[in-house]
């Protein structure tokens, strides 16, 4: 069950994809005008989409936050403590430490 690869038909495809790229290319170079208008304009639209979504709509949106799910866990609380506690130590011990000059 061996298919033969029919390079012809790929080659005319791949030739119609850049005749094809090189047309838009020369349509968009003989309408560069109307075209940075339009991507203006597309990046104005786009900006201010963005603000609405990030700034308008979320000061008008109030956050539902459920403040029974945020609990205080002292053990974990101690165990980090006690890791700063231990690396202030060791540091402290290295600051007091002298070391002879290399030089």
């Amino acid at each position: 069950m061996q298919t033969k690869i029919n390079f012809g038909k790929i080659t005319k495809k791949t030739q119609q994809i850049a005749l094809g790229i090189r047309k838009a290319l020369w349509f968009m170079g003989e309408h560069a005008f109307a075209i940075v208008l339009v991507l203006i304009f597309l990046d104005i639209v786009f900006g201010g989409f963005l603000v609405y979504k990030y700034s308008i709509l979320a000061e008008t949106q109030k956050a539902k936050i459920d403040i029974s799910s945020f609990q205080f866990k002292e053990g974990a609380y101690q165990a980090i403590l006690g890791q700063w506690e231990k690396r202030d130590k060791n540091l402290g011990d290295s600051l007091k430490k002298n070391y002879p000059s290399p030089f």
